[in-house]
Parts: structure tokens; sequence; C-alpha cells
């Protein structure tokens, strides 16, 4: 439960193509949600429910235009080492990145990244605390699309390119590059 929120932030535009916003703040948080891992036997992801005060700060930013649509937007996350105990804390730094160019508003191809800091956390076991981390990550993938109609468009998308082992949740990671395919109708 959020119990208290202060941010500020400014909006804007610029020439209708470039969207941005800016934004700080603090937040208390009572039996806040939390990644954890399960020591007891296998180690498995968990979930833990902690007390805590959030400094976040957020900075996005768009561009569009007929042909070209481009994003960033950078995460900060600051918690204190006393509000994560047994549990992990959020990414302290996540950035999320696009790239997609479309020719004759018929072939669309892209690029998308996203990236997050390490994380640290701790894990009980036997009566003692272990300190625990999850590596930081980098998520490089490729977007491609033919639009036959306005009804009809075939897709294809790639991930973690970089093949690396990415874990966003305690326990659980993804490896190898993948590859998805699709089809999209519009009715």
């Amino acid at each position: 439960i959020e119990r208290i929120n202060v941010t500020a932030g400014i909006r804007g535009q610029y020439a209708s193509r470039l969207h941005y916003e800016i934004s700080a703040g603090y937040s208390v948080v009572d039996n806040g949600l939390l990644d954890a891992v399960a020591v007891a036997g296998p180690l498995m992801g968990a979930v833990a429910y902690r007390d805590y005060g959030l400094l976040h700060a957020d900075a996005a930013m768009e561009w569009k235009s007929n042909d070209v649509e481009a994003g960033a937007a950078l995460r900060f996350r600051g918690m204190g080492a006393d509000d994560y105990e047994g549990a992990f804390q959020m990414a302290p730094v996540g950035a999320n990145f696009r790239f997609i160019y479309n020719w004759n508003k018929r072939i669309y191809g892209g690029v998308t990244a996203e990236l997050a800091s390490s994380r640290k956390g701790s894990g009980l076991y036997d009566d003692t605390m272990y300190d625990l981390s999850i590596p930081g990550y980098a998520d490089l993938g490729l977007y491609a699309e033919y639009k036959f109609s306005h009804k009809l468009s075939f897709w294809l998308s790639g991930g973690n390119l970089l093949n690396m082992n990415i874990q966003r949740h305690p326990a659980y990671t993804g490896s190898g590059i993948s590859l998805t395919a699709g089809i999209a109708v519009n009715i």
C-alpha cells in the first residue's frame, strides 16, 4: 500500500514530433511486494512483503514522424539497505530504447534494447542471512513487419541477440536467443 507519494515533473512536446517527460519523487510503501527466494530446499523464486521508502526518477523521450518512431526511457530506483532484507531491491538503474523505421507504411524494421543493473538482495538459510545478487543484463532485439493490407500483417521478432543469461526474477533465467513470428489480423 502506497502511503505517501510525492512526485514532481515536467511533460511537453516540441513541434508535435518530440515528446518528453521527466519526473522525480519519493514514495513510502507499506507491505510492498518485492522479489525474494525460498532457500529451504531447492532454490526457488518467491515474493516478500516489506515496508520501504523509494526514491525514484524517470526520464523519457519519444520522436514520431511519418517514417521514424524512436523512444528512450531511463529509470532510477533507490531503496535503503534495510528496506529489502530477506528480499531483492528493485534494479537501481534501468533503460529501454527502440527505433522503428517504416517504408511506405508497409515494411517496418527496428531495433529494441532493455537494460537493467544488478540487484542486491539477501536470503535467510539455517538462521543465517546471506547476501545475494541478480546480475544486470542487456536484452537487444530486432523487429520486422510486413503489412500485406490494413487488415493483415506478418511480423518477426528476435530477442536476447547478445545471448546473455537474463534474470528478471530470482531463480528464473531466460537464456539463449529467441525468435517469435506472428500474424496480425485486424477485424
